[in-house]
């Protein structure tokens, strides 16, 4: 992706956080590098999909992938895919902000 364009992407998304705007900043959510990194490690997108299938509002891969999170709404439904996606994955926890 263009430089620029990444930026915008940027300061869209610390605006959004910066006026408590939910819905501008899980629209803003974007990471390029999730393209490449899904084509070599399908668990990947897997593991964004289950957030998502399981109530999370957003989900996305970390910087160069050492972390997917996903934002949910509450911490009860945040507990309610923890258990759920348990079941998939071995090494999975969640951290409560």
């Amino acid at each position: 992706m263009e430089n620029k364009k990444r930026v915008n992407i940027s300061q869209r998304l610390m605006r959004a956080y910066r006026n408590n705007n939910r819905c501008d900043f899980l629209r803003s959510l974007y990471n390029d590098f999730e393209i490449v990194v899904e084509e070599k490690y399908p668990i990947i997108k897997r593991t964004k999909q289950l957030l998502m299938a399981f109530g999370a509002e957003g989900s996305m891969m970390s910087g160069s992938g050492s972390t997917i999170f996903g934002i949910f709404s509450s911490k009860n439904q945040a507990l309610v895919a923890k258990n759920n996606i348990k079941k998939y994955f071995k090494n999975f926890f969640v951290e409560m902000a």
